[in-house]
């Protein structure tokens, strides 16, 4: 199975987890297209433009099935969470959203067999020594540029052990430089300890061994806090870096969306 992944870092976090089922299947996973049994193109539906880039790729890979080039075709990720099944695209085998990822194993497994389930730790999609942790999932904003509350849901933090325990295991694994994402990565924690939290979150991930660097990004410019300030500061893991959208500059581009009355 081949994988394409379209789009920003935390859609291929989403893409790394469905590898990781993929392959715990007991499917190989492979950089080729050429020649794989089934591609899986995670889709961005972020701007219209990136709805276009997907679309650009169904049609690209469903000409290569038709060619006999790979067998199957599956398409998952925001596009048919945001749009639904492309009916103009009938090459494609299954249009899942992301609430029906987990289901891919089992459909490919009816297609091509049930494999020896094969366990390990997660697939990384990037060089070794670096990766990407999702914390959350989701945003509170309704910003008017923005689709993702209607794709991907009011933020929800993901638990703080699970992170730690994630982060661990990577380091275990070789990553040296841990880079935190999410659709608003200083909301973190406010809706499992009613306000944001995130300073707690970077002063526990500062003490899991090995860890180098410690990156954040995606931060809202009015939620950083001063503990935050503070750890950046520090010296430590927690580098002194912020990733901050140039949007986030815009009165008018930040206003919420006003519905129609």
């Amino acid at each position: 199975v081949a994988f394409v992944s379209l789009g920003c870092s935390k859609n291929l976090t989403d893409t790394e987890a469905v590898m990781t089922r993929v392959r715990d299947a007991g499917f190989d996973i492979t950089a080729e297209e050429e020649g794989a049994d089934a591609v899986v193109l995670n889709t961005c539906a972020f701007l219209e433009s990136s709805a276009k880039e997907s679309l650009l790729e169904v049609e690209r890979l469903s000409e290569a099935k038709s060619e006999g080039r790979i067998r199957h075709l599956s398409v998952i990720g925001c596009f048919p969470t945001r749009f639904g099944p492309s009916p103009e695209h009938p090459g494609v085998d299954e249009w899942l959203p992301i609430v029906r990822e987990g289901e891919l194993p089992a459909l490919l497994a009816r297609k091509f067999g049930v494999q020896a389930p094969c366990t390990g730790g997660r697939v990384q999609a990037t060089p070794s020594h670096t990766a990407y942790l999702k914390i959350s999932e989701g945003c509170n904003h309704v910003c008017t540029f923005c689709a993702i509350p209607s794709i991907r849901g009011r933020m929800k933090s993901r638990p703080l052990q699970q992170l730690l325990n994630e982060a661990a295991q990577m380091a275990d694994a070789g990553v040296r430089e841990l880079n935190l994402v999410a659709e608003d990565s200083t909301d973190w924690g406010r809706d499992i300890f009613g306000k944001p939290a995130l300073h707690v979150l970077l002063e526990a991930l500062s003490r899991v061994k090995d860890l180098r660097w410690i990156r954040l990004l995606y931060a809202y410019p009015s939620k950083v806090s001063d503990e935050v300030i503070a750890i950046l500061g520090a010296g430590g893991p927690v580098l002194p870096y912020l990733d901050i959208p140039m949007q986030h500059a815009s009165d008018r581009v930040l206003a919420p969306v006003l519905e129609d009355t």
